[in-house]
């Protein structure tokens, strides 16, 4: 499903696109857990807790996953 990010890219000039509709979520990366979506010009990372990271790197294996934890301390320091 990387290819659909790629396409994104692509198609749209941002800095940064932001996905948080579930139904968006799994219609561009596959996941069917809870969480968010975050697309660059370099990456296509799928941010969710640690409950579903498991499933999301088989479900996505070409989206880096991140535990939302980590994000949280990421952010903060911006």
């Amino acid at each position: 499903m990387k290819s659909v990010c790629q396409e994104i890219r692509k198609q749209i000039e941002a800095d940064l696109i932001y996905v948080t509709n579930p139904a968006n979520v799994r219609r561009i990366s596959g996941f069917t857990g809870e969480g968010y979506l975050l697309i660059t010009a370099s990456d296509c990372i799928l941010v969710t807790d640690s409950r579903y990271t498991i499933v999301a790197r088989k479900q996505c294996p070409d989206w880096e996953v991140v535990d939302m934890k980590g994000v949280s301390h990421q952010v903060s320091g911006w």
